[in-house]
């Protein structure tokens, strides 16, 4: 297992070295205070938090969970 989260994080450094500068949307003050609400506020391997869908964990919605 090591070995295996070794490789992924080299892969998620590398990812981030090339895409750091790439924007993906707009935010402003009144999204954020307004909860964020159409905008992308997570994204990790295993987890999302999606305006509009909602948190998913490995695929799943939380009520799934």
């Amino acid at each position: 297992m090591e070995h295996v989260v070794a490789k992924r994080q080299q892969e998620v450094t590398a990812f981030k070295k090339e895409h750091s500068n790439t924007v993906i949307g707009e935010v402003t003050i009144g999204a954020v205070m307004g909860g964020m609400r159409g905008l992308p506020g997570m994204h990790y391997e295993t987890s999302k938090l999606d305006a509009l869908e909602g948190i998913a964990y490995r695929g799943h919605s939380l009520r799934e969970v």
